[in-house]
């Protein structure tokens, strides 16, 4: 029953997969006159590819095992590349692949195809590099609640909360610090993603959780982060110690400088706070000085302090992973990972 109950949950992903699939493999056909076969997995477990991919080339048949993505962004290339097989190479297929997670791609040896037919393989003698083929234009979808600005804070609260979908409505509402009418609006976009599914009468449970925390990362970047910014900032004096401010309650480290705290791998070279207080009191309470060049990154705090103490001042693991891999820095992305294995792993590695 419950297998049945995944497969309807997962409807919505297997038509968007189809549609890119076939737009890929005509577009592909069209530029190439290369003939292919589509092999879907039809029983999907967690963290499995979504299918094979088989190319015939010159008489010869090669089978790669493909994971589809709607767009591919830099920062989830490390989560791709660990699905790389021995039996068979990897193939990255997705509507749009973005030209710095394209390089990225290629230096890990790691195929890909667009919708356009741009593509790449370089596997044992076959080297294949087609590019500059332009997108097909896309009709804008009606944006799932889940991945709004408001649906981003919901989320946030169910990723952290280990309780939340046993909660009442007003009760996330409250703690994911959103209007109680987006409640139940973020939780039927959960649904049609597939990223929740009911357990019985009563219970739900979140589902492919490491994908999913990549589109709240994603989300976040493009969506929620922006309207955070309070500043840029420097302190008053040149040679400070960050670590020796004495932050007030509700005022809490992220990125780097939370980094910097939670190991002793990184030393912070741009501090980011989150609070909950405007720009005039933060001056008055850290005699932070505006300035555009400045090292102090200030954004407002979008959830509620419930006074769970994940870390003494500073934020949750997981926004800090997001934050250091949203910089595309390498020695961030490294310290991002050791925070993963450490603090998130147990959670999110399904």
């Amino acid at each position: 029953m419950f297998r049945e109950q995944t497969k309807i949950m997962n409807a919505g992903n297997d038509i968007l997969e189809i549609r890119l699939v076939d737009q890929a493999l005509n577009s592909l056909k069209q530029h190439t006159g290369m003939e292919t076969e589509w092999i879907p997995n039809n029983d999907p477990v967690d963290n499995a590819v979504d299918g094979v991919l088989v190319i015939e080339l010159d008489g010869r048949r090669i089978e790669l095992d493909t994971e589809i993505r709607r767009e591919v962004r830099p920062h989830q290339l490390k989560m791709i590349a660990n699905k790389v097989g021995k039996e068979r190479p990897l193939l990255l297929l997705a509507q749009n692949i973005l030209p710095k997670a394209k390089e990225r791609l290629r230096a890990e040896n790691i195929a890909y195809l667009d919708v356009a037919g741009n593509f790449f393989i370089r596997y044992r003698d076959i080297w294949i590099w087609i590019e500059g083929n332009k997108l097909p234009k896309v009709e804008k979808d009606i944006p799932n609640r889940a991945f709004t600005a408001a649906g981003l804070k919901v989320l946030f609260f169910l990723l952290t909360e280990p309780d939340a979908l046993d909660m009442p409505y007003r009760e996330i509402a409250l703690g994911a610090n959103v209007a109680l009418g987006n409640i139940p609006l973020v939780i039927n976009g959960l649904k049609e993603t597939g990223f929740l599914v009911k357990l019985d009468k009563t219970r739900y449970r979140l589902r492919n959780k490491r994908e999913l925390l990549d589109r709240w990362i994603a989300g976040y970047q493009e969506i929620l982060r922006p309207k955070l910014v309070i500043g840029t900032f420097r302190m008053p004096e040149k040679h400070i110690d960050w670590r020796q401010y004495r932050l007030t309650k509700g005022d809490f480290w992220g990125g780097e400088s939370a980094a910097g705290l939670l190991t002793d791998y990184l030393e912070p070279e741009k501090l980011t706070l989150y609070t909950t207080v405007t720009k005039l009191e933060l001056v008055k309470r850290y005699r932070f000085i505006p300035d555009p060049k400045g090292n102090v990154e200030v954004l407002q705090q979008f959830w509620v302090d419930r006074e769970i103490n994940w870390f003494i001042n500073q934020v949750h693991p997981l926004l800090t992973y997001a934050d250091l891999l949203l910089t595309q820095d390498p020695r961030n992305i490294e310290v991002a990972e050791i925070i993963f294995e450490k603090y998130l792993k147990a959670d999110f590695n399904e």
